[in-house]
């Protein structure tokens, strides 16, 4: 049976569109994750909803003197609009429905009714100037972790919890002046320390395997008692509480978005005719394998909540077999920031510049390991310097060879034993680029131009000395570059998947896209001339684009 692998990202909150710091995280890593395993012959199912039941749907819509629902409905649209902009090719993007509401009370009432989900007293503030209780993003303070400024539920900076009445100097986000007093209410939770013995067994495992600042994070996690984690909370937005004891609470989001990556990736795969029938692919009987993206300040819902939510069925569903965090991305060393307008929308970066220049920009920069930053100035410079002018000279250089090594237009001609272990290196570096244990998208952008630049030089070389009527070199030696620029058609679909498409065609190859895993030294080439223009100058932006549905994984 071929690799199935369920890819989940964290599903957007339609409380605005997507920016660039939204982008190059977990979208970008998972969707060229996403291309390699289909490229190799595998099956995914790779999906995500409309988070719309989030407390930041509330105080954006606030904010903005909206109706939440309307407020969903317009981000929502634009979220999908700038996801297909940047060829993010998700299976499926699902609304926050009835169905999607049914399913979530289904898993969570199931664990209620086992004695894991538990009704216990809780203190809340309350606002009696507004008559609400003040929790998540109506609720502004400092972390007690890291003293950072924060809103309740988590801290985005260090990583932490901290429920309920914790949060230092706290304050309501809507109205900073509001009185708040301290109330006990009954809501249901999880109690996370019944998991810590299962939880450090299984990220004992992952020492060494995983980056290492989502193994700290929960390292230190562990160094205090686990919190009791809030099932529902006293408010109106969200899925009613489907239990005893609450019946004018909701669903806090924050486990619901399990729920719904499990409904929303096992409905594409039934789509697709993958699922065999299962109720949800998540279950171990299934043989899918589970790999979740997500930006560093969601890691304690996917690393503790989730993961004990699926280890409470006791072995009924798969478990992760990797959690790929990114660090925050930085516009001009500040964090995006919608409130504050400090913030480029991705919509407008991509209808600038494409596709191509944003994926390459965005991967040459990637916050994978490390807080990165975004510059309009830097992406100028680097563009043209490190993709658009090596292409240009590259296919110069190999359209020259082209006439002076002779070749017959639809001949085929055999790459030397030494050209094929060139182009087999290259493959099996982007096979490390991509896969999931070793994913690094600076060095996949990074060796692209590395490549373009051996090309040129190397092709130039070759076109100078064969046209003096060299007789020391081997025509040969130019079906080892067109081998590799055939090669590079196929190991950068998932990172530039249009830019791709363009190479293959230029070059006559099948629009089927498999990784080539052939031994090179039994590829025949057919050379053809490279277009110049694939790549446009960065500031033109083009109005016409190769359709996605030209090149595709086979």
């Amino acid at each position: 049976m071929s690799r199935r692998v369920i890819i989940t990202a964290p599903p957007p909150t339609p409380n605005g569109d997507l920016h660039v710091g939204h982008l190059s995280g977990p979208f970008l890593a998972a969707d060229v994750f996403c291309r390699f395993v289909r490229a190799k012959g595998g099956q995914t199912a790779f999906a995500s909803y409309s988070d719309d039941n989030q407390s930041y749907v509330e105080t954006t819509a606030t904010r903005l003197g909206e109706a939440p629902e309307a407020l969903c409905k317009r981000c929502t649209e634009e979220i999908q609009n700038t996801l297909s902009a940047a060829r993010i090719e998700m299976d499926g993007y699902f609304p926050t429905d009835a169905d999607h509401s049914a399913y979530t009370c289904r898993f969570l009432k199931e664990l209620f009714a086992r004695g894991v989900l538990k009704l216990k007293e809780k203190e809340f503030y309350f606002s009696p100037d507004t008559q609400s209780y003040v929790f998540e993003a109506f609720l502004t303070g400092y972390c007690p972790e890291c003293l950072a400024e924060t809103k309740g539920g988590i801290c985005e900076t260090c990583g932490h919890p901290n429920n309920f009445t914790e949060i230092l100097q706290p304050r309501a986000t809507l109205k900073p002046d509001a009185r708040l007093v301290k109330k006990m209410v009954p809501i249901v939770v999880l109690e996370l320390e019944q998991f810590r013995e299962r939880l450090k067994a299984f990220y004992t495992d992952k020492q060494g395997q995983w980056r290492p600042h989502i193994l700290r994070l929960v390292q230190e996690c562990l160094e205090k008692p686990l919190p009791d984690f809030p099932i529902t909370y006293p408010h109106s937005w969200g899925i009613p509480a489907p239990f005893p004891g609450v019946e004018n609470q909701v669903i806090n989001a924050w486990p619901e978005l399990l729920t719904g990556l499990i409904k929303s990736t096992t409905a594409v795969a039934r789509q697709k005719g993958q699922a065999d029938g299962a109720d949800d692919i998540w279950q171990q009987e299934h043989g899918w394998q589970l790999v979740q993206f997500f930006g560093y300040d969601n890691s304690f819902f996917y690393t503790f909540v989730h993961l004990s939510l699926l280890m409470a069925y006791e072995g009924r569903y798969v478990l992760p077999s990797t959690m790929l965090i990114n660090e925050f991305y930085e516009f001009a060393n500040y964090k995006f920031s919608t409130s504050k307008n400090h913030v480029i929308w991705a919509r407008d970066l991509l209808e600038k510049h494409g596709s191509d220049h944003v994926r390459f920009y965005l991967a040459l920069t990637n916050p994978s390991f490390q807080k990165a930053n975004f510059t309009s100035e830097e992406m100028l410079k680097l563009v043209p310097d490190k993709l658009i002018e090596p292409w240009v000279r590259m296919s110069g250089n190999m359209n020259r060879l082209l006439t002076a090594a002779g070749f017959v237009h639809g001949a085929s001609y055999r790459p030397t034993a030494e050209g094929a272990r060139q182009v087999q290196t290259v493959i099996r570096r982007y096979e490390r680029f991509y896969e999931i244990e070793t994913m690094n998208l600076r060095e996949a952008a990074e060796t692209l131009t590395q490549v373009l630049e051996w090309v040129s030089r190397r092709s130039e070389f070759l076109a100078n000395e064969l046209a003096r009527g060299s007789d020391t070199i081997n025509p040969r030696l130019a079906a080892d570059l067109w081998a590799l620029i055939a090669a590079l058609s196929g190991i950068l679909w998932p990172l530039m998947p249009e830019f791709a498409a363009g190479v293959r065609i230029a070059l006559g190859l099948p629009a089927e896209v498999r990784w080539p895993d052939d031994p090179p030294s039994l590829w025949r080439i057919t050379p053809a001339e490279i277009p110049v223009t694939i790549l446009p100058p960065l500031d033109s932006g083009r109005k016409e684009r190769l359709g996605e549905n030209t090149v595709r994984a086979a």
